[in-house]
């Protein structure tokens, strides 16, 4: 071998070396956090869920309420004008509420996802955990930081 080919091959088992030892370090500082089990055991994310539940159901109300209606004027009236204007008076009112209702679920669940993270982030730090992952992302291996980013949450 030329010292040319010497020292690629050196330089290549250096490397195959060190990337198995990182890889092994890196392998025992990987956490994950169960998301589903954190969203159904901490108790904000549970009174979110309820809170929007209950929007949903009171836009669904509205909704069905004028389509009852919409129903009642397609029986009086036969003139496609009438049930237009209607359907027209009814999008303008809903699509606010709808609007409304959207940027709620999107703005809540982004400030409970952003807590769940930063205590995620907190709790691993103080195991001695370099990268969290969602349960669903991990085959093997893993150290559960799941019910003790629960605990942190509920206090």
């Amino acid at each position: 071998m030329n010292r040319l080919a010497k020292f690629c091959f050196t330089i290549l088992v250096a490397m195959m070396t060190l990337t198995g030892m990182a890889s092994t370090a890196f392998a025992d500082n990987i956490g994950f956090v169960d998301l589903e089990k954190v969203f159904s055991r901490y108790k904000e994310a549970v009174k979110l869920q309820q809170d929007i539940q209950k929007r949903r159901e009171g836009y669904q109300k509205l909704f069905e309420a004028k389509n009852k209606k919409l129903d009642e004027i397609k029986k009086k009236s036969k003139k496609e004008d009438d049930i237009q204007k209607f359907i027209e008076k009814t999008e303008s009112e809903l699509k606010p509420k709808q609007e409304e209702l959207i940027k709620y679920e999107a703005e809540a669940n982004r400030k409970m996802a952003a807590k769940i993270f930063e205590v995620s982030e907190t709790v691993a730090k103080e195991f001695g955990i370099d990268v969290v992952l969602d349960k669903r992302a991990i085959l093997a291996g893993g150290f559960d930081l799941t019910d003790s980013v629960i605990t942190r949450l509920n206090k």
